[in-house]
């Protein structure tokens, strides 16, 4: 094969992954999936009321996703779909978050949420702007809050309470 056929080859093969990582996310979904991770984002069969919704970076498992990925949250479920796809990189209910703070990188205003996958804790972060961190901050933690006031209240491990 000739060093033109190998760079032609190259730069069709990244073409690819690019696209689809930004429109398809077939490829993204599979190795999700394969990673045990994310999957095919869907519209839930029942209503599903979005809460929040916006395009934001994200910074998962030490990999930053500088791409405009969409951040979803719904009465029933929080997701993050990467770039423009349906390839979604976190889809979880929203009983298993466990926290959600804000915090800095650098210049860079960060939300972070912690949440259960798999019997696994993980925690994904999103670079929001600075009109962008109250809302998104105040629809998780309010999801979070929801979910709390449901659990009965615990005293020193009595139930009772």
């Amino acid at each position: 094969m000739s060093d033109l056929n190998r760079e032609l080859v190259t730069v069709v093969v990244v073409g690819m992954l690019v696209l689809d990582s930004l429109f398809l996310g077939v490829i993204d979904t599979a190795v999700l999936r394969f990673l045990g991770r994310g999957g095919w984002y869907r519209a839930l069969p029942g209503r599903e009321r979005i809460t929040y919704q916006g395009r934001h970076g994200v910074i998962s498992g030490g990999f930053n996703f500088a791409l405009p990925n969409r951040v979803v949250v719904s009465d029933r479920r929080f997701a993050i779909t990467i770039g423009w796809s349906r390839a979604g990189l976190v889809i979880i209910p929203l009983d298993a978050i466990l926290s959600v703070t804000h915090g800095s990188w650098w210049w860079l205003r960060i939300v972070h949420v912690t949440f259960m996958d798999r019997a696994r804790r993980r925690t994904v972060s999103i670079v929001v702007s600075r009109s962008a961190e109250p809302p998104l901050l105040a629809t998780l933690q309010a999801a979070l809050s929801t979910r709390e006031g449901v659990r009965p209240a615990t005293v020193s491990g009595d139930a009772t309470a």
